[in-house]
């Protein structure tokens, strides 16, 4: 029985011994676990950040192309605009060029109808007898048409 105290009493320090062994192990076991779960955590949160950043890419790639349309649509609407104004300015010229029209074809109008009276006018004259051209109201009435038309040639030049 000596011999199995003295072993017991032995392997009482190497049951301590190998006891504490397996505390070291274990807790660097666990430490070693701990750390490897903690890894595969990041990793989880990296997975899960890059996942938000390829969501922001693909929003980021959206983006781009409805500014690129938006873009292509401002162009094409600045280049209408530019047509449109062109156009405006071009009704514009026709347009005094009208009024210009107008107001000629109104004096021509006007001084048909003087030539028509001043006509008449001589015609009713002629018929009452003045037949004679050095008459005083012959001559006003014709110096008047003379007067009349060389008026209008020029109102007609200075507008050409």
């Amino acid at each position: 029985m000596k011999f199995f105290a003295a072993a017991l009493q032995g392997s009482t320090i190497f049951v301590t011994v190998l006891l504490i062994q397996v505390v070291i192990v274990a807790s660097l076991a666990l430490t070693a676990l701990w750390l490897y779960f903690k890894r595969f955590q990041n990793v989880d949160e990296e997975i899960e950040e890059s996942t938000q950043h390829s969501e922001l890419l693909v929003s980021l790639n959206a983006a781009q192309q409805k500014t690129e349309e938006l873009q292509k649509i401002n162009r094409e609407s600045l280049e209408k605009i530019q047509t449109l104004e062109a156009k405006l300015s071009q009704y514009e010229v026709l347009k005094s060029e009208y009024e210009v029209l107008k107001e000629e074809t109104k004096d021509l109008t006007q001084f048909k109808e003087e030539n028509i009276r001043l006509k008449e006018k001589l015609t009713a004259l002629e018929s009452e007898g003045m037949k004679n051209p050095t008459d005083p109201g012959i001559e006003s009435i014709i110096s008047e048409i003379e007067a009349l038309t060389a008026e209008k040639k020029e109102d007609i030049k200075k507008s050409a």
